[in-house]
């Protein structure tokens, strides 16, 4: 059973939530299609749109944490299919910034965890069920949908790697070392081999 940390940030909605669809048919991925907002502005954003709060059942920050929004309850971000969906929101706009490696890493497991509760689910964009272009043209669905795919009934230790994909564990790392330039940013589930760690290792000397 794949494990997720979920941040449960307190919110307070304005009537009690109702219960989950009777049946997921979709995992919705949406952006907030604003640049800066956290979880909070949006649930705050939401209330002032006459909605119970936050329409999302998650949300993934820019760092990678994962907060519980309405959770398992009917949520709200596909007209005409809240009834069959649940809804994972990305903070950012990415139709003009590109989602983080963390929150790819993130939206994965989460995704994942959410399929081994919902088996027959599909993960689609919200423009896929509306005409919208959320969750915009720099949301990386293609890796997501990447990483979440496997073999029906495989457990996830014995998927093959993506090496390009970086493991939800080490996303943040990856980025800040990344940053720094101690790694190029490519193929962060490579091995390692002894040329590549004397490369590493002399631009970690040059860093002091």
């Amino acid at each position: 059973m794949t494990k997720v940390n979920i941040v449960y940030p307190g919110l307070k909605f304005k009537y009690a939530l109702d219960p989950p669809p009777s049946k997921v048919v979709y995992l919705v991925q949406h952006h907030m299609a604003h640049k800066t907002w956290g979880i909070h502005e949006v649930h705050d954003f939401h209330k002032n749109r006459g909605w119970n709060g936050i329409g999302y059942n998650w949300w993934i920050g820019f760092d990678g944490t994962i907060y519980e929004g309405r959770g398992f309850h009917y949520g709200a971000g596909v007209e005409g299919h809240n009834h069959d969906s649940l809804h994972v929101g990305y903070q950012g706009d990415f139709t003009q910034q590109k989602m983080t490696d963390a929150q790819l890493a993130s939206g994965i497991a989460l995704n994942i965890w959410l399929m081994e509760k919902y088996p027959s689910a599909k993960v689609v964009g919200h423009k896929e069920l509306a005409s919208t272009s959320c969750p915009g043209q720099y949301f990386r669905m293609a890796e997501l949908i990447q990483g979440v795919s496997r073999k029906e009934g495989e457990p996830v230790s014995n998927q093959t790697r993506d090496i390009n994909i970086v493991s939800p564990w080490a996303a943040s790392s990856w980025e800040a070392a990344t940053k720094k330039g101690y790694f190029d940013g490519t193929r962060p589930g490579a091995p390692i081999t002894r040329e590549e760690a004397a490369v590493l290792i002399m631009r970690m000397e040059k860093k002091k």
